[in-house]
């Protein structure tokens, strides 16, 4: 799956299946600017950079292509309060199965892009529109429990 048909299938399942707002931002003269901005009912907006690989074989860990644009427009969205994070996806074509993981930009390293495959959560080719909405929901109500902590 391509990042775009990605942002575009993470925007139709809140927009369309469950009430919420997702849009694809984007700015033609700015870098770094994140992808989706999603906002669920009764939770807090989000910022959502999306990175989509393939999955490797016989690796345990994949690399996340975050620039640093891309990872000082997210901080400064957490510092201001906002929930931040970068949703990675695996394509994992020979096992007919997708793997997703929502890394807070709080927990980022950026001396180190690489993502264990064992973090992700796998769902099967034909869920990967429930995965999705799973995975952004459980994002989201974590980072705001984290917050109010």
């Amino acid at each position: 799956m391509k990042e775009l048909a990605l942002q575009k299938l993470i925007c139709d399942i809140v927009n369309r299946e469950h009430g919420g707002f997702a849009r694809k931002l984007s700015h033609r003269f700015l870098v770094g600017v994140s992808d989706l901005l999603i906002k669920l009912p009764g939770l807090p907006t989000a910022l959502i950079e999306v990175k989509c690989e393939d999955c490797p074989v016989n690796k345990k860990t994949v690399t996340l292509d975050v620039t640093v644009p891309q990872r000082r427009f997210l901080r400064d969205a957490a510092s201001a309060g906002m929930i931040a994070g970068i949703f990675s996806f695996l394509d994992d074509k020979r096992n007919r199965r997708v793997g997703i993981q929502i890394i807070p930009i709080d927990q980022w390293r950026d001396e180190d892009s690489l993502v264990l495959l064992p973090d992700h959560r796998w769902y099967r080719v034909q869920d990967r529109a429930m995965g999705v909405w799973n995975e952004v929901v459980k994002f989201i109500t974590e980072e705001k429990a984290h917050g109010e902590n």
